[in-house]
């Protein structure tokens, strides 16, 4: 019964983009900035090639010199970090789009300052639930719909434009399926909010790359210099069962039956094991659940359309210097990050 409940939460990414689907939109390989303009959510070359350059160096490195290590998950490498821990639990709550979005935004900020700043807060997802009422392109009969589904990408929008909390302000309380009411301040209705003083910028880029092999060695870049970053992938009948003997086997089911139940999620890590490469994933069922919240997926294979694109943040220099308060607000730029559900190319 346990994973049925859970399987029926995985039902919560939104499919399409601007009102068309992944697979109408431009398959130029690359890195790309995520903007809003005039309320049109769209996606443009990396303007100053800052982000590809490095990507494409350090993925140049590593293949010529091996400066990755060839297993890698954020957890170990940075094990004192409370946002890097935490594995949140959506329930019965279709809200994947809001932990996905929320984890990967906190992460982010905390690998940024290489764990030497304060920046170390979990991420409320239940801000972003009640409070993001947004529609893609202003078409009202197209909406984030709290826990019947939404689109990551405009949680983003929502986060660069109204903020978000800690989740130690907002608790999760949606377990049960309600979405339940936005309010302005924190559970206890006593702390003011917290904007960041020093206006600091959170970035976001999208890799897509038809070549899956390529795909996987820049996601390594991604995780190495950037922390955690957003997939999504079409889950399977069956899948929670997947893992019941054995949590900590690779999911490598790639059959042609697609259900379009999207599930956006955080992928933390990758690596290899008896040739098969694979990427850690932080689910949003809970530590209960898998391999105490996570579980591995096969790369380089698109498996279950999960190499579609991945969406990952690059932090200005001002989170150095950030002092949050026990309610934080993101000022962000007026550029847009968000987590893109996916189809394959």
């Amino acid at each position: 019964m346990i994973c049925l409940i859970l399987f029926a939460a995985a039902v919560c990414a939104k499919t399409s983009f601007n009102g068309v689907y992944i697979d109408e939109l431009p398959r130029e390989d690359g890195i790309f900035r995520i903007v809003l303009e005039d309320n049109q959510l769209f996606y443009v070359p990396d303007p100053s090639n800052k982000i590809t350059e490095i990507v494409e160096k350090r993925h140049s490195e590593h293949r010529s010199m091996a400066s990755y290590n060839q297993t890698f998950s954020l957890k170990n490498a940075y094990p004192n970090s409370k946002q890097v821990a935490y594995v949140g639990d959506q329930d019965n709550c279709g809200g994947c789009w809001t932990f996905a979005a929320a984890d990967t935004a906190g992460t982010s900020a905390y690998i940024f300052t290489k764990g030497g700043s304060s920046i170390d807060y979990e991420m409320s997802q239940q801000h972003i639930l009640t409070c993001d009422k947004s529609c893609q392109n202003g078409d009202k009969n197209d909406c984030q719909d709290g826990c019947g589904g939404g689109y990551s990408t405009l949680a983003a929008a929502y986060i660069q434009e109204q903020g978000t909390t800690t989740l130690e302000c907002k608790k999760f309380t949606s377990q049960n399926g309600t979405t339940g009411r936005c309010k302005e301040n924190c559970d206890d209705d006593k702390s003011p909010i917290y904007y960041n003083k020093n206006n600091a910028k959170l970035y976001g880029y999208i890799l897509q790359d038809n070549d899956k092999n390529s795909f996987f060695e820049k996601m390594k870049t991604i995780l190495n210099e950037y922390g955690s970053a957003v997939l999504n992938f079409d889950v399977p009948s069956g899948f929670s069962s997947y893992f019941n003997l054995n949590p900590k086997k690779i999911y490598n089911e790639n059959d042609s039956h697609y259900a379009d139940d999207w599930h956006a999620v955080a992928c933390v890590g990758y690596g290899e094991e008896n040739g098969v490469k694979y990427y850690l994933i932080k689910n949003s069922w809970g530590p209960n659940w898998g391999d105490n919240g996570y579980f591995r997926i096969a790369a380089t294979k698109n498996t279950r359309k999960i190499e579609g694109y991945a969406v990952f943040f690059q932090p200005s220099a001002g989170w150095m210097n950030s002092t949050p308060g026990r309610l934080f607000m993101f000022c962000l730029s007026t550029a847009l990050f968000g987590a893109l559900a996916l189809l394959s190319l």
